[in-house]
């Protein structure tokens, strides 16, 4: 599969996943935090839009030719397209955070702090349409 197809299928998942998220996603901490099961499910879901969009970097570190030493390194290559314009150093501080936010829920690094995730996955539903449509604007992909 070329390369702009598999970022367009990853972009589809994410905006599944948010759509997901944005249905599941309690309004305020205090229910996020006493719903388990909710909580939960918007932790894997953060973990899958937030893994689907490191997939997207890697791919189009590769379509960009990133230099060999960024290739396998999610950090290089997101400071790698930041330094080239290819994301704006917001979106590049962003990628980085939510990146760290996938390890403490994935290798369990620390305990996970309920209000701060809380407030993650309201930043990841703004955050991540933005992010399709500048990848999808950048590449062109419809």
């Amino acid at each position: 599969m070329e390369e702009k197809q598999r970022i367009e299928k990853k972009l589809g998942s994410i905006l599944d996943y948010l759509e997901e998220l944005g249905q599941t996603l309690p309004t305020k901490a205090e229910e996020y935090i006493s719903d388990t099961t909710a909580r939960n499910a918007c932790e894997r879901l953060a973990h899958k839009i937030i893994e689907s969009s490191m997939d997207v970097v890697a791919i189009t570190c590769k379509f960009n030719k990133c230099p060999a030493n960024a290739i396998n390194d999610y950090y290089l290559m997101t400071e790698e397209l930041t330094k080239t314009g290819f994301f704006t150093k917001n979106m590049g501080n962003k990628l980085t955070e939510f990146r760290g936010f996938r390890n403490i829920l994935v290798h369990g690094y620390e305990k996970v702090n309920d209000k701060r995730a809380f407030e993650l996955m309201k930043e990841i539903a703004e955050f991540y349409p933005e992010f399709v449509e500048h990848i999808s604007k950048k590449l062109n992909i419809p």
